[in-house]
């Protein structure tokens, strides 16, 4: 829904710097408060560094460990993420967007049913949130489940009717179960709210090949 340098600071061993911030007499909430700035730069390691010193501070922060989560899938470790989301989910399981963004990490790993799962907790616990059943959708649609990945791009539509990439994905599996005329409706849906986007049109220009509509596909 929203997301990779060196890590030895993570655990903390031999690391004398992060090591001295430990000890210091900063809270936890300020070291979680320098990460977040770090990461809303960009500068994921770093954040990584400051939300270690917090959780070394204070054990049970759990946005210390939900935000060095998001920063390790930032930097492209999920493995890492999965860690530090699990940990806040142990801290808080009533968190909808913690499984919701371990189902991204675990995505990205590519543990498709895994992902699946986490979307479906976070839906569970937050059902009017269109993303997590749009991104439980494309991990369906990754394990070649097109039925389901359209079922659940229909309930976002539900939620957002214009969440482009709902009606994209949603046009890409009712094409692969042969529903051309409902791609081609989705596409054009999906054009409608991103007019500039050359994949949709390009896609949208392949659904009518298949239904003989070869005028209107070489428009597109």
């Amino acid at each position: 829904q929203p997301q990779r340098p060196a890590q030895g600071g993570r655990k903390g061993g031999g690391d004398e710097a992060l090591d001295a911030a430990v000890a210091d007499d900063k809270s936890a909430d300020y070291y979680h408060s320098r990460g977040y700035a770090h990461r809303k730069r960009g500068d994921f390691a770093a954040a990584v560094q400051d939300y270690t010193v917090a959780v070394r501070k204070d054990s049970s922060h759990f946005k210390a460990y939900f935000n060095r989560g998001f920063s390790f899938d930032k930097l492209g470790d999920y493995d890492s993420a999965v860690e530090d989301y699990t940990q806040a989910i142990k801290l808080d399981g009533t968190s909808a967007f913690a499984y919701y963004n371990r189902g991204i990490s675990y995505d990205r790993k590519g543990d498709f049913q895994k992902a699946i799962d986490n979307f479906t907790k976070a839906a569970e616990l937050e059902p009017r949130k269109a993303d997590f059943y749009h991104n439980r959708g494309f991990s369906h649609r990754k394990l070649g489940k097109y039925r389901q990945a359209a079922d659940d791009y229909t309930l976002a539509l539900d939620l957002n009717p214009r969440h482009f990439k709902a009606y994209y994905n949603r046009a890409f599996a009712r094409d692969k179960l042969g529903d051309y005329e409902g791609a081609v409706s989705d596409y054009s849906q999906a054009i409608s709210l991103d007019g500039r986007n050359a994949n949709a049109h390009h896609n949208r220009g392949s659904s009518l090949e298949k239904l003989n509509r070869n005028e209107e596909a070489l428009a597109d």
